[in-house]
């Protein structure tokens, strides 16, 4: 197998689940041909955020899941099965849970728009400690600090509904694919 480039970011995904780069980033029994076909078939950019470089095919339901399900493995390799992803985006798709990679750009923005807000709610609380350490006026202290809490709790909530959405989105993606591949028909 060729030596892939790849980045640092990457190279540490690798070793923290132990894999090394070579092995990480093979495509798991996806033939050139059908690798062809999918960046054709994806317009040769990344599904999810739009990229055309470093391009790789993802298993939407990996081969272990679909193997747990009772499906050979020639079935996971189906096209129904497979997304063009950039490397980056690929690399975070191993073991995460929250499914961002099935986001709809708005989705993704409003995200961002959260983490930026939460930095910025965390300098407030910073600051607000630094203000009024050793003072007697707590009243004033709490009422701020309440304020601050709450953003951090309706922000929290709505990521936590962004990703549940992604989720539900990403869970029936994969059962309209077993249902194709446990009848063996396309979508």
């Amino acid at each position: 197998m060729d030596s892939l480039p790849s980045s640092p970011y990457q190279e540490e995904i690798g070793a923290q689940w132990g894999l090394s780069l070579e092995i990480k980033l093979m495509t798991i029994g996806i033939s050139k041909r059908k690798r062809e076909q999918i960046l054709e078939r994806d317009g040769g950019h990344c599904r999810f955020c739009g990229s055309d470089t470093c391009l790789e095919v993802h298993h939407i339901i990996s081969i272990t899941e679909s193997r747990q399900k009772g499906l050979p493995k020639q079935m996971a390799n189906r096209q129904e099965n497979l997304v063009t992803m950039c490397r980056p985006c690929h690399s975070l798709t191993y073991g995460n849970r929250k499914c961002w990679y099935w986001l709809a750009p708005e989705e993704a923005n409003e995200l961002h728009s959260i983490r930026v807000e939460r930095e910025q709610l965390s300098k407030e609380r910073e600051e607000l400690k630094e203000r009024y350490y050793g003072m007697w006026d707590t009243s004033s202290y709490i009422t701020k600090k309440r304020k601050i809490d709450t953003k951090f709790k309706k922000l929290d909530q709505r990521e936590e509904e962004i990703h549940s959405v992604a989720k539900q989105r990403l869970t029936e993606r994969k059962d309209e694919i077993y249902r194709a591949l446990s009848t063996d028909s396309p979508l």
